[in-house]
């Protein structure tokens, strides 16, 4: 035998979403006066966040759903499935400051996910989100600003693979992240296909190229920033393709003159002191 029970789930925060993002700016975050401390003493740590800290992002999701829950009875067993329809409703908060950490904008944005589930149950029921969604939107949204930070392109490599580590002693193999590699006249753009790893941005200014290197079958690029630190880049031959230690140095010959125009001129020569007049007796 079985019976068919319709369910009902009212709008609830999701079990991962933040509970202190309100449906608006909050008061307390005021363009041209907050700084960046003051927003985290308000929302604390963001969900997602630039590099350099030059925007914040808040997500919070509420769900609601209906449908049926099918059980059926044999055997002296019981068992079910549920087949629901819900919909995701999500509220984003970006927070932009400039170099001062000063906010210079604070935007909320909302949007519908909607989604069909159907699974076999233990009693807790289906579930419903978008926050994937909510902070792949912010993602794109800061790509964008970093592409355009690398400035005019002058070539792509649309497989590559991308690591952090220290600089003496190479990528970390924890942080490889395979994308597409854009060469700016100003910087390089990573742009991430892993959903779980953000886009980045290298500035050529102060730039240091590394002498590639092996590791982890895969011959690395090390680009050390001026500030100290380190990111590994290897090119492949497509998308299951081998890294070539030939591709390394095409990205070499690529970067180096970009670097060099980057770096300020030096100084003009100080003119050589004149002689002083010999004294007459």
């Amino acid at each position: 035998g079985g019976c068919v029970l319709p369910i009902w789930r009212h709008e609830r925060l999701d079990a991962e979403s933040r509970a202190n993002l309100p449906g608006r700016v909050p008061e307390r975050i005021v363009v041209g006066e907050t700084r960046r401390v003051e927003v985290l003493l308000e929302l604390g740590e963001p969900d997602v966040a630039a590099p350099d800290e030059r925007w914040f992002a808040y997500g919070a999701t509420r769900t609601a759903g209906a449908g049926v829950l099918v059980l059926a009875a044999g055997g002296g067993q019981v068992g079910g499935f549920t087949l629901t329809r819900g919909h995701s409703h999500a509220d984003r908060l970006v927070v932009r400051f400039d170099a001062a950490g000063t906010v210079t904008s604070a935007e909320l944005g909302s949007f519908e996910c909607r989604k069909t589930d159907f699974s076999v149950t233990s009693g807790d029921g289906a579930t419903f989100g978008c926050r994937e969604r909510l902070l792949a939107t912010v993602e794109l949204g800061a790509g964008a600003e970093l592409k355009d930070q690398a400035g005019p392109v002058v070539a792509r490599h649309p497989y590559a693979v991308r690591a952090t580590g220290p600089c003496e002693r190479g990528p970390d193999a924890l942080t490889l992240t395979p994308g597409e590699l854009v060469v700016g006249e100003r910087g390089l753009y990573f742009a991430s296909s892993d959903a779980h790893r953000p886009s980045t941005f290298v500035s050529l200014a102060g730039l240091t190229l590394l002498t590639p290197e092996g590791h982890f079958g895969y011959t690395w690029t090390g680009l050390r920033e001026a500030d100290g630190r380190c990111t590994f880049v290897s090119l492949k031959r497509g998308r299951l393709g081998l890294p070539h230690r030939e591709d390394q140095q095409r990205l070499v010959d690529e970067l180096t003159p970009l670097i060099a125009r980057q770096s300020p001129p030096p100084p003009p020569a100080e003119p050589a002191p004149e002689p002083a007049p010999e004294s007459r007796r």
